[in-house]
C-alpha cells in the first residue's frame, strides 16, 4: 500500500487596498513592482502557477501547474486583488482545483477566514462574519462548497470551531505543538458533549505555545513550546493521554467533540519538515528535498497513514528563489509515486479515512506564538527579531483602541440598521456575498433592504467591512507600530469612522486617539500611535472633492474626458465622464474651468454595487499650467506644485494623500505622452514632489528598496514609455520593437528597471503577435533570437506560459519554442 502525502500552501496578502477607492497605491518597499501583492505574484504565486522542470542544459521540460498537486487555501482579499489584476494566474489556480476534483474526488482549495482576523479574539459575531463571508467568497471563486478552512495563524478556540461546524466545515489544520491530549475512538461525537463542555471550561487556562508551519517564528520559541506545553495537563478527562509535538501521532486526522454535540476533524502538519523547508534551505536541491520528503512519510504515515506538510507560499519564489521548481520536481515524483509515496488532500483522504481518534486542543493558542495568541495583544517576546531591543508594547493600547471602535461600530450598525435592514444581523452576515460579487447587488437590496434606504445601508455595511479589515493579523506580527502594517489597519478604521459619522453615528476619533497615544513606537522620531495617526493616516482620508479631483486628473490622462468648449467667461465641457474603480463609481458632469488651475463640476459617487449614488458639487486645483490646463500637457515645477498643494490652497485633509496618489497617473500617463526636449527636469521635480519616496520602509523580510525606485526615477521617461503606453506596442510591430529596444540599448548607462521596461516591452509584443498569430514561426523565431542578442537576460516567462498552455510548442510554433529555451 502506497503512503499517503500532502502539501499544503497557505497563500495569502493582508488588505493593501486604499479604502476610499479599492485600489492598491504603490508601496516603495516592494520594488521593482508597484506593490506587494503585484511583487508576491510575480515571484511566487505566478511561477508556481507555471513552474518550470529544466534538463541539465536549461532547457524546459515541462510546466508544472503546482496547486493541481498541493492542497493550498487562497486568502479572499488576495484572490479579490487576483480576479481584477492577475486574472490568468487566478483561472491557473481555480483550474488546478478543478482537476484535483476530477482526480481525487475532492478539490485542492480551502477557504480562509476572510480578513484573516484571530479568531480567539473575535467576538461572536465577528467570527460568524469572518466564516460565513470567507465561504461565500470561496463558492463564489471555486463554484463548490468549500471542505475545510484555514484559520489565520492556526489560531484557534472551541468558539470558533463551533462556528465552523455549524457551517459545515468539516476540517481545520493545526500545528502539532497545539494539541494538548488525545483519546482511542469512542461514541459519537454527540456523546462526548459532556466531555468537551468540560474540557472547554479548562484548557484556556493553560499557558500555550505555537509551531512554525512557515517559518515566521523563531527557533528559540519553538524550541520552547514543548516545555510550555507539558505545564498544566492534569485533570485530563478518562481516556485522554498527554501528547506534546514529539509524541503526538500525526499520520491520522483527529476528532475535537464539541459541546453542541458537533464535531470537527483536525489534521496536524509535520512541524520540523515545514521547518527545514522555511530555515534550512531545503529547497536550494530538489533531489534532496524529495528525499527528505520521502523518508518524512516513511517515518511518519506508515501503510495506512498520511504525512501532512504546511508552508506559506510566498516560501517557494520569494523567500527562496526558483523554489517552486524545487517543489515542481518533488510534486513530480509524487505524481509518479516514487519510492512508494503518493500525492492527496486533506478532503480526499479524510473521506475514505474518518476522524476516529479524539483529540484535546491548547487554547486559545496558534502556530506563530509561544504564549497561545498573546503575539496579537501584548508584548509577549514574540516578533521577526529584526531589531534588538525592541519591544512591542504598542499591541496592546492598538488592540484596545480598534476593539472600542469596533464596539462603537456594532451599537451604531444595529442601532440604525432597524430601520434600514428587514433583519440587520441578516444582511450583515450576507453581505459577503456582494463583497465576492458586486453585480449580486440589486438581488442582496430586494432581499434585506427597505425602500429608499439602499445609500444608507451600503454606507452601514462598508463601515463593517473596513472595521474587520482593521483587524487583519499582520498590524500585530512584526515588531513596530510605524510599519505599513499597522498603518493600513488604522486606515481602514478612520474610514469605518467616517462612515459611522455620515450615517448618524458618533465620531470617536478624539478617544481613539487617545488610546494610541499609549501606543510608542521603538523609533523615536515616529513618537505615539496618535503621531503616526495623525501624520500618516488622517491626511489620507477622502472627500467628494478629493475623490471627484482624483477621477477628473484619471479621466484627463487616458484622454476619457468629453469635448471641450471655449467662451469669454472661461472654458466649460459638454457630456459626462464615469471612472469606475474596485470601490466606488464617480460620475462626472457639468465642469467648469474658470482658469488659475481651478476645475469644478458636479458628480455623483456610488458604491460599485449600488446603481444610484450621492450627488455633489465639487472642486479642486489642477497641477497643470494655469492659464490653459486642457490644452497643455507642459508640467509644472516644484515649486509650482507646492503652491498647489499646499495649505493655502488644500482642498481636504486628504489633498496631499491625493497628491501621492497622483504619481499613477502624474508620472506615468502623461509623462509618458510629454515629448517636449525639457521635459525631463519638470517630470523629475514632480516625481520627487508626489511621490512617496521620502522614506522607505522595510516590509515583507526585504531589504530596503529605495535604490531600485531612484533608478527608475532618474532616468523616468524611458521607463514610462515601456511601461505604460500601449500606443507605441500598437504601432509598431515586433522587429520594430526590436529595433526600438536595440537603439536604447546603445545609450549605455541604463540601470536593470530600463533594461526591465524594455524586457517588458519586448515580451509583450512578442506575446501580442502569438496570440494574433500574424507571424510565421521562422519569422518570430528570427525576431525572438535577435531580440535575445539585445538583451541577453530575456527570461520569455509569459511567452513560454502561452506557447505552452496553448499547445504550440511542438507543432506550428515549434522553431519560435526553441528560440525561448524548449527543450524540444
Amino acid at each position: 500500500m502506497s503512503i499517503k502525502t500532502c502539501i499544503h500552501g497557505h497563500f495569502y496578502q493582508p488588505p493593501r487596498e486604499d479604502p476610499w477607492l479599492g485600489r492598491i497605491f504603490s508601496e516603495a518597499s516592494a520594488a521593482p513592482a508597484r506593490h506587494w501583492n503585484e511583487r508576491i505574484t510575480n515571484e511566487s504565486y505566478g511561477p508556481l502557477a507555471w513552474a518550470r522542470r529544466l534538463d541539465e542544459q536549461g532547457h524546459i521540460l515541462d510546466i508544472v501547474n503546482c496547486y493541481e498537486w498541493i492542497s493550498f487555501n487562497i486568502g479572499p482579499t488576495l484572490a479579490l486583488w487576483m480576479e481584477r489584476e492577475a486574472p490568468e494566474v487566478l483561472e491557473r489556480i481555480r483550474e488546478a482545483d478543478r482537476r484535483s476534483l476530477e482526480r481525487w474526488g475532492h478539490g485542492n482549495a480551502m477557504a480562509q477566514v476572510y480578513h484573516h482576523v484571530i479568531m480567539p479574539l473575535a467576538s461572536e459575531l465577528d467570527k460568524r462574519i469572518e466564516i460565513r463571508w470567507a465561504l461565500d467568497d470561496f463558492r463564489a471563486r471555486f463554484g463548490r462548497e468549500a471542505e475545510g478552512m484555514w484559520l489565520s495563524e492556526c489560531a484557534v478556540d472551541t468558539d470558533t470551531l463551533e462556528v465552523l461546524a455549524a457551517e459545515g466545515v468539516k476540517f481545520v489544520t493545526l500545528s502539532p505543538h497545539q494539541a494538548r491530549a488525545v483519546a482511542e475512538p469512542s461514541g459519537r461525537a454527540g456523546e462526548s458533549a459532556e466531555v468537551a463542555q468540560n474540557v472547554s471550561g479548562s484548557a484556556g487556562k493553560t499557558d500555550n505555545a505555537g509551531s512554525s508551519a512557515s517559518g515566521a517564528g523563531s527557533a528559540e520559541q519553538q524550541d520552547n513550546t514543548a516545555d510550555a506545553h507539558n505545564a498544566g495537563n492534569t485533570g485530563l478527562p478518562p481516556g485522554f493521554w498527554a501528547v506534546d509535538a514529539g509524541s503526538l501521532d500525526i499520520s491520522r486526522p483527529y476528532r475535537v467533540d464539541l459541546p453542541s454535540g458537533k464535531s470537527i476533524a483536525v489534521f496536524f502538519y509535520h512541524g520540523s519538515l515545514a521547518q527545514s523547508v522555511a530555515f534550512e534551505g531545503l529547497l536550494a536541491d530538489g533531489e534532496r528535498f524529495w528525499r527528505r520528503f520521502a523518508q518524512s512519510a516513511a517515518e511518519t504515515a506508515g501503510d495506512d497513514g498520511i504525512m501532512c506538510m504546511a508552508t506559506d507560499g510566498e516560501t517557494y519564489g520569494h523567500h527562496f528563489k526558483f523554489g517552486e521548481m524545487s517543489l515542481a520536481y518533488v510534486l513530480a515524483q509524487g505524481m509518479t509515486a516514487r519510492d512508494n509515496v503518493e500525492l492527496t488532500n486533506f478532503a480526499a483522504y479524510l473521506a475514505g479515512h474518518p476522524a476516529e481518534h479524539r483529540v484535546l486542543l491548547h487554547e486559545p493558542s496558534s502556530w506563530s506564538c509561544a504564549h497561545g495568541i498573546e503575539r496579537w495583544r501584548d508584548d509577549c517576546g514574540c516578533s521577526t527579531g529584526g531589531h534588538d531591543g525592541w519591544n512591542q508594547k504598542w499591541r496592546k493600547p492598538l488592540r484596545n483602541g480598534l476593539n472600542r471602535l469596533k464596539e462603537v461600530l456594532d451599537a451604531h450598525y444595529f442601532e440604525a440598521g432597524k430601520a434600514v435592514f428587514n433583519d440587520p444581523e441578516a444582511a450583515l452576515l450576507d453581505f459577503g456575498k456582494v463583497l465576492a460579487n458586486p453585480d449580486t447587488g440589486k438581488d442582496f437590496v430586494r432581499l434585506h433592504v427597505r425602500r429608499g434606504k439602499e445609500k444608507i445601508a451600503w454606507r452601514l455595511l462598508h463601515m463593517q467591512e473596513g472595521a474587520l479589515a482593521s483587524f487583519a493579523s499582520c498590524a500585530w506580527f512584526f515588531d513596530d507600530i510605524s510599519r505599513i502594517e499597522p498603518v493600513k489597519s488604522m486606515s481602514f478604521a478612520l474610514r469605518a469612522m467616517q462612515l459611522c459619522t455620515l450615517t448618524g453615528g458618533p465620531d470617536i476619533t478624539a478617544e481613539l486617539e487617545k488610546m494610541l497615544e499609549e501606543a510608542r513606537s521603538n523609533k523615536p522620531e515616529e513618537g505615539s500611535g496618535k503621531r503616526i495617526f495623525e501624520k500618516r493616516v488622517l491626511p489620507s482620508q477622502q472627500d467628494y472633492s478629493s475623490l471627484c479631483l482624483f477621477a477628473y486628473l484619471d479621466a484627463y490622462c487616458s484622454g476619457s474626458l468629453p469635448r471641450r468648449q471655449h467662451d469669454a467667461a472661461g472654458c466649460s465641457m459638454s457630456g459626462e465622464v464615469t471612472m469606475s474603480y474596485p470601490s466606488i463609481k464617480v460620475r462626472l458632469y457639468d465642469f467648469e474651468l474658470p482658469g488659475h488651475g481651478k476645475v469644478a463640476g458636479k458628480a455623483e459617487v456610488m458604491h460599485t454595487e449600488a446603481r444610484t449614488g450621492e450627488h455633489c458639487d465639487w472642486s479642486g486645483f489642477l497641477p497643470f499650467v494655469a492659464d490653459n490646463p486642457l490644452e497643455s500637457r507642459a508640467l509644472i515645477g516644484i515649486s509650482s506644485l507646492t503652491a498647489v498643494f499646499g495649505d493655502g490652497l488644500s482642498l481636504s485633509r486628504g489633498s496631499h494623500e491625493l497628491a501621492r496618489h497622483l504619481q499613477d497617473f502624474l508620472n506615468i500617463r502623461l509623462l509618458a505622452s510629454t515629448t517636449r526636449d525639457d521635459a525631463g527636469k519638470d517630470a523629475l521635480a514632480l516625481a520627487h514632489c508626489v511621490s512617496n519616496l521620502g522614506r522607505i520602509e522595510e516590509a515583507q523580510e526585504t531589504q530596503n528598496a529605495e535604490p531600485l525606485w531612484m533608478e527608475l526615477l532618474t532616468y523616468l521617461p524611458l521607463a514610462c514609455f515601456f511601461q505604460v503606453d500601449t500606443r507605441i506596442t500598437q504601432k509598431l510591430g515586433t522587429v520594430d520593437v526590436v529595433d526600438v529596444a536595440a537603439g536604447i540599448m546603445r545609450r549605455g548607462n541604463l540601470t536593470y528597471n530600463h533594461k526591465l521596461r524594455c524586457m517588458e516591452l519586448l515580451e509583450t509584443v512578442v506575446l501580442g503577435t502569438l496570440k494574433a498569430k500574424s507571424m510565421r514561426d521562422a519569422e518570430l523565431a528570427a525576431a525572438v533570437r535577435r531580440a535575445a542578442r539585445v538583451l541577453p537576460d530575456m527570461n520569455w516567462w509569459k511567452v513560454q506560459n502561452h506557447l505552452w498552455s496553448a499547445g504550440l510548442v511542438d507543432t506550428e510554433y515549434r522553431e519560435t519554442a526553441r528560440a525561448v529555451h524548449f527543450g524540444f
